[in-house]
């Protein structure tokens, strides 16, 4: 082909634009393709987000404390990040078997999980027995002894995520119990987005990935609903009648409001203040034919003029301010 298409090859190139199966032929044959929500980051709301932050660095802390009492070695949860996840996407990416904590709060609803790698899950055990957190090449399965350990190391990792939760969103989370299949979570949960943190978890010579997920419906029952959800779900204000309306307005405008006129003002140093004394002149910054400034509750509202009323002060409104 010529550096320079003719014509026959830029329209020979847009009928095959025109049929994407002519682009791919070896995908005909994989089913039908699944298209990408890449919208899911807007699923939640910008509170929604900082909330489950400030949830996510209150369990860190937390659990770094818990896992040290338990193991008696330095933990450190590093590089925490969080993202949002189509629900699917985070549970394929669980390892075959898993270590995930289901929690769901007190008036159920979806839950959410914690999942640490299986590997990790039995160093943590091992070294809380007394052993030397040694971590396993490969785990291809847990016996019920097994399951019932991680179980328990899991139980008392909700239960860190349970306090965080109720101090950040004064929402209780229960943990429910321990799943090692992460394709039986695809059955239960929901389509749709979820927020997940993911982070290092290190103790001692052990390292390995701690992750929480929340699904879409999780979030709304920690957190709330988004902002312009909330509002189309807001019960419209009731109007007050008149009769109810007319104690408020007469108490309103009985209410005191202070006014003052302000002559003017001017900056001086801290020496020259000490030198002040009976006598001396001050010279402002306003002109001697500029008008004064009237303020309403300490806010300029009006420009006035002195003058005198009955032997007292009076002012002349001449503009009103600009708000």
């Amino acid at each position: 082909m010529a550096d320079v298409l003719s014509q026959a090859e830029i329209d020979r190139l847009l009928s095959q634009l025109r049929q994407p199966a002519a682009l791919a032929p070896e995908l005909s044959d994989q089913g039908p393709i699944q298209r990408y929500d890449f919208r899911g980051s807007y699923h939640f709301d910008r509170e929604q987000v900082r909330a489950f932050t400030v949830m996510v660095e209150r369990f860190r802390r937390a659990l770094e404390t818990q896992l040290a009492m338990l193991t008696r070695i330095a933990c450190r949860a590093v590089d925490f990040s969080i993202e949002a996840l189509p629900v699917t996407e985070y549970i394929r990416a669980q390892p075959q078997p898993a270590a995930i904590g289901l929690c769901r709060t007190e008036h159920g609803g979806e839950p959410l999980w914690i999942s640490l790698i299986p590997s990790l899950a039995f160093a943590l055990v091992d070294r809380t027995l007394g052993g030397p957190e040694e971590m396993p090449a490969v785990v291809h399965g847990l016996t019920e002894i097994d399951r019932v350990l991680v179980e328990q190391l899991m139980r008392q990792v909700g239960s860190v995520l349970a306090r965080a939760a109720s101090e950040s969103s004064g929402e209780s989370l229960a943990f429910e119990g321990l799943e090692t299949n992460p394709l039986y979570l695809d059955i239960s949960s929901v389509e749709g987005p979820a927020l997940v943190a993911s982070a290092t978890l290190t103790a001692g010579k052990a390292n390995g990935i701690l992750s929480l997920c929340l699904p879409q419906e999780a979030v709304k029952d920690l957190f709330g609903l988004p902002a312009e959800i909330a509002a189309q779900h807001a019960t419209p204000l009731r109007p007050l009648p008149q009769a109810e309306k007319a104690p408020f307005v007469t108490r309103l405008e009985a209410a005191p409001v202070e006014l003052r006129v302000q002559l003017g003002q001017t900056t001086l140093h801290l020496n020259e203040i000490a030198q002040l004394a009976p006598g001396t002149y001050l010279r402002l910054q306003e002109q001697a034919d500029q008008p004064m400034l009237l303020l309403v509750n300490g806010t300029p509202k009006f420009e006035v003029t002195v003058g005198q009323h009955d032997g007292r002060y009076a002012v002349q409104i001449l503009k009103e301010l600009a708000p």
